[in-house]
């Protein structure tokens, strides 16, 4: 029996939910998953049954409410297996017949699903018909007196049996499913037969998608429409563990597309279905019938509109609104255009779920962008079927947007005179790169009332007078800039309506109107009559409001401004009113114009109040190619007198440094004989050339390192002084330290080995030049606060300040020398004591780990960075002043912090090093947090400590077997992700090293991590399911292991843990290795597909699978073969239909259906004729 049963099942369980689905086992899990094979009511049903046999259901008469349910269960599982069984009179047929029919059917479905007579399943499945047999449903759902039974024992093992026979009986129809498309094949050649569509074929998905999909005959449209199939959509389903709501499909409405596409005979059928459809909230439903309707003609699918609304109003967002666009544009077509109107406000509406999908606007049922397009669908047509409605829809909904978008001064219902400050988020009405509204709802509907407006005024110019009137008895500005527009773009079909706009002052005087003004201006002065004209030139001649300006300029200035100062203002004010009609000018008003534009200067765009530029800087006042043709000489000269602008967007000093950098770059030596001369000019200039010589060494272009470390020198030990030139100059150095850390980073570039190394023979310059940079106050207690508070840790502060570039390039001072005397002997052929290779690096070094004299973090994590060669270079001092690199206690916490993190982030493990560093590994196990708050860019210490024990592990250094101490802390400690993540990381390392079948020291690697999988196993965690375990997908995949281990290791993986996430990868390897092991790969592949719960996990790796069960197929043993068999009909039963050919394949190579393994015998007995 299944545990959690106790002789209190009447009372519920403190702190469920009262009668919550908690399967109590995966047979269960297993039951309900396949019985949606049949149909969505035996899952439900057997759901409920779930739910009422827990403890924590309080239900008095559970024991006949279960009866009853598994009786419909058991009666649609033989309706559904009823096409199976093998015909009267067919060999096999006669298996104990009786007088039970209910038996008989049972021994029927049996022979079909091949059961034995001896089988206990069939033996208790027959136990559960009959009228005299006590386990009979029959007598568990009826009531045999007035009271009732309760939960006991008896019950409870009548329970288990019936789990027990759904649970084999499933499973072989699972394992048979690719007969029921055998059976749609034939139904679907047949007349209209409904009545085994629904009883006798599973309701589910695939069923109905497989069926409906093929299925092209008008004559099922009625049949349908009269059984109610309509009358049930599937409803919206909510994703467990809040994963949010998925909307399954309905076929049927694909056919009902199709035919109403295709059979014009049968419109009202089709209309009359969709009609029956009940209200949903699927969103994929209403989509298909969407679908629908734009297959019928407009006069029919208008009947549809008040629904088509009530689906778009929907709790979800709409699967697509370009299909309710297209919808709109059909009914404006054709004739409907109330129904139109109606369904294109309820489109555009700005409101809904209070998701809001544009910026500065109201929430939208959209995309921004669908909206756009929607708007491009349906908009033209809608306008030419009923423009001035459409034109009153636009403008309302412009005017919401605006509103609620943000852009009105006061707020929404404030008191903003019309103010919509469109001219600035929105300069030009026309399309302009002004223009920056691209993805804002203002500006769209901006864009689409004005294409109505145009559209209908070039079509149908008798009706400018109501689109202006529509639009300039408006409240707010935008729509007086659309009427000016449309009357420039229009302006032969309107010419009084040009000459009341030009002639209106307050349009001449309004900044917001003044782009739309100025181009009807440009374009239509000539037409006006002289006399109309002097009104114009009139208001020019009186000029602005010179008080106003006055009254600005003093709150600006604190100041009157001069009288030229005003008549400047006015003169250049003037201009820029004159410049639209400047070609008609008179003779005497031209050459007026042309003395202010001489003595001021002329707009660069006059027609915008703002005009918006764009600046990519820094930049340089020489291009990167007349660097590189310059003269060195002359290079350096133009730097010293060259004086850059203090306006913005202006040549930089920084911009002309990064073209030096270049130029140097591309060819160092060019450079060497000017680098004494460059003495006294700007710092910028000595960084970039500096940052030259840095990229050279990193691209191996070799060049003499004696005069760069002569500047470099100079630079670092005699610096002239900074240039004081007055003003402000964006991209410039204001001091050395940018210069001082180029540098260091230059000499640690030529400290590494290769061909631009710097000889040895300037030792003693390159250790002047480190000892004093390594001094440099640089980074200051205030600059690592700063850097700290911005998320930087201590390593990346480091090589961000002088004094910590220093100190990297210091340690490669000691290697590089090290490299140099590591072949010098003493007399007697020994090498130099220990440390004495390099004896001016440890002074420096123990300046600088004294946390008085230098508290930096950023320094500390130099040490922790560099721990290993640093060990090389001095053993024994390393050894010395590992508590102080170290320090573990709680008083220098941020010290050890640093170090530990540079060590673990940067370096790798060293086993020379692991039992110095043991101590500092064992503190940093004890220090890891559940909570661990990742670094900067999101890397974690506490994974790369899991790496470097890993290596250590398969390295031997530490011992697996028996599990040291130090691993089995840090695992004990981990939680699944960092295990995960370890586990991963062998994973990914294994696929990298060469087979282990060829390379023999590999041997002892893979049985030590065989060993530390054997250690993972052990310690899965079983209150997380042991997730960390599907990494051995990785680690199965490598090939680096005999196959019998990771065959039985995946295995017992599988039986704690999904694969799923990589599941591609196994199923490459078992590609691999199919032809040596069939059967196994054929049941991993057939326990990865089980675990696929929603189905389409396999997309990603179907192919793979697909070659794996082909290449089973070709083995000669029964057992491989109906593994095959068993495991395509299992995806075929998901979906993948693209598998159900393997049978076919099959049967060719292995003599057709009668030696099938697990084929039912349906082919061969049954003609199927519909009835």
């Amino acid at each position: 029996m299944n545990k959690g049963f106790d002789n209190e099942l009447d009372r519920p369980v403190q702190g469920k939910r009262p009668c919550s689905l908690q399967f109590m086992d995966a047979r269960q899990e297993r039951i309900q998953r396949r019985l949606q094979l049949i149909g969505p009511g035996p899952a439900a049903f057997f759901g409920d049954c779930c739910r009422l046999i827990s403890r924590d259901c309080d239900v008095a008469s559970k024991t006949h409410l279960i009866g009853h349910l598994l009786r419909e269960i058991e009666s649609a599982l033989r309706d559904v297996l009823e096409p199976y069984i093998v015909p009267e009179g067919a060999e096999g047929s006669k298996r104990g017949r009786s007088s039970d029919k209910h038996a008989d059917e049972i021994r029927s479905v049996a022979v079909a699903l091949d059961m034995s007579e001896d089988d206990p399943v069939l033996i208790t499945w027959l136990s559960l018909a009959g009228q005299k047999s006590g386990a009979a449903l029959h007598r568990r759902a009826h009531r045999q007196d007035l009271g009732f039974r309760k939960v006991d024992p008896e019950f409870q093992q009548w329970w288990e049996n019936v789990q027990s026979v759904f649970d084999a009986v499933l499973q072989r129809f699972e394992e048979r499913y690719a007969a029921v498309f055998e059976i749609l094949d034939r139904l679907l050649a047949s007349q209209p037969d409904v009545d085994t569509l629904r009883n006798h074929v599973p309701n589910n998905h695939t069923v109905h998608r497989y069926f409906f999909s093929k299925l092209n005959d008008p004559s099922w449209v009625a049949p349908l429409l009269e059984a109610g199939i309509l009358e049930r959509p599937p409803e919206p389903e909510i994703v467990e563990d809040g994963g949010g709501v998925r909307f399954p499909g309905w076929p049927i409405v694909e056919y009902l597309e199709r035919m109403a596409a295709g059979h014009p005979g049968i419109h009202q059928d089709v209309l009359d279905a969709v009609l029956l459809v009940p209200e949903t909230t699927n969103v994929r439903v209403h989509h298909g019938l969407l679908l629908v309707a734009l297959n019928l003609p407009p006069a029919m699918s208008k009947e549809l509109a008040s629904e088509v609304i009530r689906w778009m109003n929907g709790p979800h967002r709409p699967l697509s609104g370009i299909e309710y666009a297209k919808l709109v544009r059909c009914l404006a077509v054709g004739g409907a255009e109330a129904e139109a109107l109606d369904l294109a406000a309820g489109l555009f509406a700005i409101s809904g779920d209070g998701d809001s999908l544009a910026p500065d606007a109201a929430p939208l049922r959209m995309s921004i962008w669908e909206y756009e397009k929607c708007l491009d669908v349906a908009l033209s047509s809608l306008a030419e079927a009923a423009p001035l409605p459409t034109l009153t829809l636009m403008s309302n909904l412009l005017e919401e947007a605006i509103m609620v978008g943000g852009h009105v001064p006061g707020g929404p219902g404030g008191d903003h005179g019309g103010s919509d400050l469109s001219h600035l988020w929105r300069p030009a009405i026309e399309d302009h790169a002004q223009n920056r509204d691209y993805d804002n709802l203002p500006g769209l509907l901006i864009k689409a009332t004005r294409d109505v407006a145009l559209t209908t005024a070039e079509k149908r110019p008798e009706l400018i007078p109501e689109l202006l009137a529509a639009l300039q008895t408006r409240a707010l500005r935008v729509f007086r800039r659309i009427a000016l527009h449309m009357l420039r773009v229009c302006s032969q079909n309107a010419l009084d309506a040009v000459r009341a706009s030009l002639l209106d002052r307050s349009f001449f005087d309004d900044p917001g109107l003044l782009h739309e003004y100025y181009h009807l201006l440009h374009d239509c002065f000539g037409i006006l009559s002289l006399d109309d004209q002097a009104v114009i030139l009139g208001w020019i001649d009186e000029g602005p409001d010179s008080g106003e300006r006055a009254t600005w300029f003093l709150e600006q200035e604190g100041r009157l401004p001069t009288d030229d100062q005003v008549t400047n203002y006015c003169d250049f004010w003037r201009i820029k009113k004159l410049m639209p009609i400047k070609e008609l000018l008179p003779e005497a008003r031209k050459q007026w114009f042309d003395q202010m534009v001489a003595r001021l200067e002329l707009p660069e765009h006059p027609d915008f109040a703002v005009y918006r530029g764009t600046f990519v800087g820094p930049t340089s006042p020489l291009e990167l190619e007349d660097i590189q043709t310059m003269e060195p000489s002359r290079l350096v000269e133009y730097l010293g007198k060259w004086v850059p602008s203090q306006e913005w967007g202006a040549p930089t000093p920084g911009g002309l440094a990064r073209l030096v950098t270049a130029a140097v770059a591309d060819d160092p030596s060019q450079y060497l004989p000017v680098l004494a001369e460059i003495s006294g000019i700007e710092t910028t200039y000595v960084r970039g050339i500096m940052e030259g010589f840095r990229l050279a060494v990193g691209d191996n272009k070799p060049f003499d390192w004696g005069p760069v470390l002569d500047l470099a020198k100079q630079a670092v030990l005699s610096p002239w002084p900074i240039s004081s030139a007055p003003g402000e100059v964006y991209e410039r150095d204001s001091d050395w330290s940018g210069t001082r850390k180029t540098i260091a980073s230059v000499i640690e570039a030529g400290l590494r080995p290769g061909e631009t190394e710097i000889p040895v023979t300037f030792r003693d310059v390159v250790w002047q030049i480190l000892s004093s940079l390594a001094d440099d106050p640089d980074p200051s207690i205030a600059d690592e606060k700063r850097y700290g508070d911005g998320g930087f840790d201590a390593a990346t502060m480091a090589i961000n300040t002088v004094r910590g570039q220093a100190l990297h390039a210091v340690i490669q001072y000691g290697l590089w020398v090290a490299r140099e005397v590591a072949t010098t002997r003493d007399d007697k052929g020994n090498p130099p004591p220990d440390g004495a290779a390099v004896p001016e690096l440890w002074p420096i070094l123990d300046g600088h780990l004294d946390t008085v004299r230098d508290p930096s973090l950023a320094i500390r994590s130099v040490y922790g960075q560099w721990f290993p060669w640093i060990h090389f270079l001095g053993r024994d001092w390393a050894v010395s002043r590992l508590d102080a690199i170290f320090p573990r206690d709680p008083d220098h916490a941020p010290w050890w912090t640093a170090a530990w993190i540079a060590y673990v982030m940067h370096s790798r493990p060293f086993d020379d090093v692991l039992p110095i560093l043991r101590p500092t590994y064992e503190h940093a196990v004890k220090l890891m947090k559940a909570d661990e708050e990742p670094l900067l860019f999101g890397d974690r210490p506490s994974e790369r400590l899991g790496e470097h024990l890993a290596a250590y592990v398969w390295r031997g250094a530490i011992s697996i077997d028996p599990v040291d101490l130090l691993l089995a802390e840090f695992w004990g400690k981990a939680d699944v992700s960092l295990r995960r993540h370890v586990l991963t990381y062998i994973g990914l390392s294994l696929h990298e090293w060469p087979p282990a079948a060829t390379d023999p020291t590999l041997a002892p690697v893979v049985d030590r991590l065989k060993a530390f999988w054997a250690f993972a196993l052990s310690q899965a965690d079983q209150s997380e399911g042991g997730s960390e375990l599907s990494e051995f997908a990785r680690w199965f995949a490598s090939g680096q292991f005999d196959d019998d281990w990771a065959f039985d290791q995946l295995e017992l993986a599988l039986q704690k843990t999904s694969l799923l996430n990589g599941a591609r990868l196994v199923a490459e390897r078992l590609g691999e290795v199919v032809g040596a092991q069939p059967l196994r790969s054929v049941l991993i592949l057939d326990r990865l597909v089980q675990s696929d719960v929603e189905g389409w996990r396999i997309l990603g790796w179907a192919e793979e699978a697909k070659k794996v069960i082909e290449k089973a197929m070709e083995a000669k043993d029964a057992k491989t073969q109906a593994a095959c068999v068993a495991l395509v009909n299992r995806l075929v039963a998901k979906g993948h239909m693209g598998f159900r050919e393997l049978l076919d394949k099959n049967d060719n190579t292995h003599g057709g259906e009668e030696t099938r393994p697990g084929r039912t015998q349906i082919d061969r007995y049954r003609n199927f004729d519909g009835a």
